[in-house]
Order: C-alpha cells, then sequence, then structure tokens
C-alpha cells in the first residue's frame, strides 16, 4: 500500500496554485493561523472520504475568485484527480479515467483525519460513533462496502415507503434484503470488534490511560434475529415516519470502569482514548493485511502535551505509517521529521 507523495491544488480554498510534496514517515506542515494548514489536510480528505470534513456542500472548496476547484495527487504508480466546478458536478479520476467517488475511495491509501475535536464524536448523535467503527470494518472487510450499499439503498425505499403511508405489503417488500444486508453487516462488525479488543488494550496501555481499564462497546441496533425485530417494530415504525431498527443504528462506544467516556473521563483523557482507538485500528490493519495507515493531524499542539505527542508518533512510525501533521509551531518532537514545510 502506498503513501501519498504529492498534491497539486488549483483554486482550492485559499489555494490559487500550490504544490506540495510528501515523504513516507513524518511530514509537518506548520504556519500561523489562517495560511491553510487545514485546508491542506481537507484536500487529502476528499480523495480519501469523497467529501469535505468542513462543509456539506462541495461548492465551498471553490476559490471566491475561481469557476472551479482541482486536485491533482500522486501515490506511489497510481495518480488521482478531483474537480468541482460552481456550476456542475464533481469529477473523479483515476490515472487519467473517469471513475466513480467510490472506485476512488476504494483505491486510496486509508487515511484517518484527527482534530482537536475528533475525540466529541462519543458526545455526539450515533452516527459519528458508527463512522468511527465502519471505517475499520471497510478497510478489513472485502464485502462490508457493497453490502452496506445495498443495505443503504433499501432502507431508503423502505422509507421513501413509509413516509407515503403505502399498505404495510408494499413497505415489507424490502424486508427481505434488509435482513440480509442487517445479519452480514452485524457478522462483519462484530468480527472487527473481536479482533480490535487486544489491539485496543495495547494502545491504551501505551497511552497511559490503561488505569482507567478502558474497554470497547458495540451495539448493532437491535437485538436478537433481525427478521423477529423488523416485524415487531413495523407497526411503530409506520406511526414514526421510518424504520426504527437496524445496523443504521450501530455504534461504538468507549467505556472507563464500565460507565460510557463522556460521561466519566476528562477531556484530555478522552482524547487519549480517541487516538488509542485510532492506532489500535491502525495496527489490526497493519497485522492484517499489510495496509499502512495515512494520519492526517490537524494541530496536533491543541490535542496533546509534547511528551504524549512524542510517545503516540512513535507508535504511528512503528507501524510504517504515514504522518502528516499540522502545527502552528515548531515542535520538540522536530528532529522526528522527515519533511517539512511552512506556508505563510
Amino acid at each position: 500500500m502506498s503513501s501519498i507523495d504529492q498534491i497539486s491544488l488549483t483554486g482550492f480554498r485559499n489555494f490559487k496554485s500550490s504544490r506540495f510534496e510528501f515523504c513516507s514517515g513524518l511530514n509537518l506542515i506548520s504556519g500561523a493561523n489562517g495560511v491553510g494548514k487545514t485546508s491542506l489536510l481537507e484536500a487529502l480528505y476528499v480523495f480519501a472520504y469523497g467529501r469535505s470534513f468542513r462543509s456539506a456542500s462541495l461548492s465551498t472548496l471553490v476559490s471566491h475568485d475561481s469557476v472551479e476547484a482541482a486536485l491533482f495527487l500522486k501515490s506511489g504508480s497510481d495518480s488521482f484527480g478531483w474537480s468541482k466546478s460552481l456550476s456542475g458536478d464533481v469529477r473523479y479520476h483515476i490515472n487519467k479515467k473517469s471513475k466513480s467517488a467510490g472506485d476512488l475511495v476504494k483505491l486510496f491509501p486509508p487515511c484517518l483525519f484527527i482534530d482537536a475535536s475528533s475525540h466529541r464524536a462519543f458526545n455526539k448523535q450515533s452516527v459519528y460513533r458508527r463512522q468511527l467503527l465502519d471505517w475499520g470494518v471497510y478497510h478489513s472487510s472485502p464485502d462490508f462496502g457493497s453490502t452496506w450499499n445495498i443495505y443503504q439503498r433499501a432502507l431508503k425505499q423502505r422509507n421513501a415507503a413509509i413516509k407515503l403511508r403505502r399498505p404495510m405489503s408494499e413497505i415489507a417488500q424490502w424486508d427481505d434484503v434488509l435482513i440480509d444486508g442487517a445479519e452480514k453487516t452485524k457478522e462483519m462488525r462484530a468480527d472487527y470488534m473481536q479482533s480490535l479488543k487486544d489491539f485496543f488494550s495495547k494502545a491504551t496501555s501505551i497511552l497511559a490511560v490503561g488505569h482507567m481499564k478502558p474497554s470497547l462497546k458495540i451495539s448493532h441496533g437491535w437485538n436478537g434475529h433481525y427478521a423477529d425485530a423488523l416485524r415487531d417494530s413495523a407497526h411503530n415504525d409506520f406511526r414514526i415516519g421510518y424504520t426504527t431498527m437496524g445496523p443504521h443504528r450501530g455504534k461504538i462506544d468507549i467505556l472507563i470502569n464500565g460507565i460510557v467516556a463522556k460521561d466519566g473521563a476528562s477531556e484530555g483523557q478522552q482524547k487519549l482514548l480517541h487516538y488509542a482507538l485510532r492506532l489500535a485500528q491502525a495496527q489490526y490493519l497493519y497485522e492484517l493485511n499489510e495496509k499502512k495507515v495515512v494520519f492526517l493531524i490537524d494541530d496536533i499542539g491543541a490535542e496533546l502535551d509534547s511528551s504524549n505527542q512524542v510517545d503516540l508518533i512513535e507508535q504511528y512510525l512503528a507501524l510504517n505509517a504515514q504522518l502528516i501533521i499540522t502545527n502552528i509551531r515548531k515542535p520538540s518532537w522536530h528532529e522526528l521529521v522527515s519533511s517539512s514545510c511552512e506556508l505563510t
């Protein structure tokens, strides 16, 4: 699995025309606030996830004085392209051939983005904790992406029928597809979580939060067989207006001494627990199939103290991971940096 080697940005955020080179190890992007450090990470994120972490509208990525934003990236022997005009659709290219967003995400190196608010996913709606879980399942289970997409399409159709108050027989025509997708998703998530637990235990010990006895808990979104849960909730679904049970309601939680972390840990401890989870996910992927994760870490100085920063970076580098980190100023661990640039 290749690292990110180079990216060119044109008309993207505050970049009129810029190019950046990266090494396979630790890369540092420094500079004052407002010079584009986070925007550079955002450009890399667009390739990895097919969306922005800042805005639901991709039109906001186009510079105010441009009609189109374009990104071109090299990773090993592959090249990736992305463009968005103010008046048109998003276009994706792999090795100069037009592709879908799904094709691009599948081939692109697995990336994890962490910023000063990432740990707050455990305080937000369950969708954010589901995304934390499914990132790992997607990259470790080859069938997860297609299974999840089929389930989501059937769920959308079922919910549309419920919203229109169609007859129960019409609503139920989607149940077989939902049941098959739900049970397969549950199995893949459960297998992943079982494997991840040992890695999480090691990671929490390394990052000095093992004394809190942290553990991982998965909620699948229903109990028992999904066919029974779907049948039993049918009338309630019809009353509320959508499907209330299923893997789309699943999530992952971190517990400390049996209590969810958001209720029993300080913000600093929650940050370390979140980093430990991400470290565990990267370690598991590397052991499973030698997938190398690219970590995009924004403003690490606001996240952790210097000692924890060094411990974390050394653990990530031990996985042969690529790190692209932003910081306002030169950090204490600058001697570990393989490549750096300062934005002005």
